[in-house]
């Protein structure tokens, strides 16, 4: 909150933020982003002349990437809604927005997103060779897996189940012998 407070201070007495140095407003952007502080991100970004189209954080997270992260629906929507970047935009390890959803299980958000572009696939690979529904598998997330599968597979049809239960990652693995290898034993049982 020291940050903020520094932030305030120099917005306050109309010191632009160019003076100061990248760094700074960088940590200020990226932690606004974080706290899902709409009003922050825009004066940051109109006083910094920051193209949020292309301006990324160390990890490669763009700011639609770091709302998704968050699990801030809110401001994951209204980031979208900015034009600033895509759902197909893909992290240099070719990981999509589902991606990062699926590996920190949240349901909510995977829905949300699901819901804002029905096109999203989920058996898109990552550069590793693995699907969303591979990722879920990893880190144990069934919740996740499921909202994914009655988003695009139809839970109720049994021949996607079957087909959805068959898919395999580039080293030939199906979701559940990912889930094994991970001693996911809870998402197997759900399988």
């Amino acid at each position: 909150h020291h940050q903020w407070e520094t932030f305030d201070l120099l917005s306050k007495q109309g010191i632009c933020m160019q003076t100061v140095s990248i760094k700074w407003h960088n940590g200020f952007l990226w932690q606004a982003a974080e706290s899902g502080d709409k009003q922050r991100v825009e004066f940051i970004i109109h006083q910094n002349k920051i193209d949020p189209k292309v301006i990324r954080r160390r990890n490669s997270d763009t700011l639609l990437f770091c709302a998704i992260r968050s699990g801030n629906i809110e401001f994951t929507q209204w980031v979208l809604s900015q034009n600033w970047c895509s759902l197909d935009d893909k992290y240099p390890d070719g990981r999509t927005a589902l991606h990062i959803d699926a590996v920190a299980g949240h349901v909510t958000m995977i829905k949300f997103l699901c819901e804002q572009s029905p096109t999203l696939n989920p058996l898109v690979l990552d550069n590793s060779g693995n699907t969303i529904l591979h990722s879920c598998a990893q880190e144990g997330h069934w919740d996740a897996c499921h909202e994914l599968f009655v988003s695009f597979f139809q839970a109720n049809d049994n021949k996607n189940m079957q087909s959805f239960k068959t898919i395999k990652n580039h080293q030939g693995e199906t979701v559940a012998q990912v889930a094994e290898k991970h001693g996911q034993f809870y998402f197997l049982e759900h399988l």
